[in-house]
């Protein structure tokens, strides 16, 4: 082909149009590697940064650019590869029943905000891997428990449906219940992401079970 390529990087949402106004229609899917926190070169991090709004609704923030551009060329977009934390996890965050708990919350944002799937990196070392062998014993570790979960919410061709509760009585993003949870008419709407994704707003993602009074 005689063809001159972008130059840059896809973090440059102008070159990723560009390459896929060339090659676009001849494209199922587009895939994207994505880790929202590091331990590559010795860096650190935290379980309180894994599940910080940076790392879950703050990473469909940076990729809503390139979801927007495959979905009006009805290309699906993927996670090809990511985990936790790069460079193999990291220990004490991305081994602890932590990552499922991100993971979930994860796997959910990004469904919602339009990405079709996600392929999570393991291998037979570092700390994030979901299945591994331990003198040749095959052993489950924490995400794979977070990779289940979510499995069993996706199954069955679900769907997200949208409603919204009043606010009125609701937690606020400050609110100290939002730390604790709260209970509102039978559904549990009180965790900080739930507080978070709201916006001051207990805005639920699974339809809401109306209080009816028997006739």
């Amino acid at each position: 082909l005689s063809y001159e390529p972008p130059r840059g990087t896809f973090n440059s949402a102008t070159n990723f149009s560009r390459y896929l106004d060339r090659f676009g229609e001849e494209m199922k899917s587009f895939s994207y590697h994505r880790y929202p926190v590091s331990h590559c070169g010795g860096e650190n991090t935290t379980i309180g940064a894994l599940l910080a709004d940076a790392s879950i609704g703050g990473q469909l923030e940076k990729l809503a650019p390139f979801i927007e551009a495959t979905t009006k060329r009805s290309i699906e977009f993927w996670i090809g590869e990511g985990n936790s934390a790069s460079c193999g996890g990291m220990p004490g965050v991305s081994d602890t029943f932590a990552a499922p708990l991100w993971a979930v919350d994860f796997l959910a944002t990004l469904s919602k905000g339009g990405v079709s799937g996600m392929n999570f990196h393991g291998g037979p070392g570092g700390s994030y891997p979901p299945i591994a062998f331990d003198n040749g014993e095959l052993q489950t570790r924490p995400l794979w428990y977070g990779m289940l979960a979510f499995s069993e919410l996706a199954a069955n061709h679900s769907r997200w449906l949208e409603s919204t509760a009043s606010s009125s009585g609701m937690p606020s993003g400050g609110d100290p219940s939002c730390a604790r949870g709260v209970s509102d008419g039978g559904i549990f709407c009180g965790s900080r992401n739930f507080c978070r994704l709201s916006r001051n707003e207990c805005s639920m993602l699974l339809k809401r079970a109306e209080k009816t009074t028997p006739a």
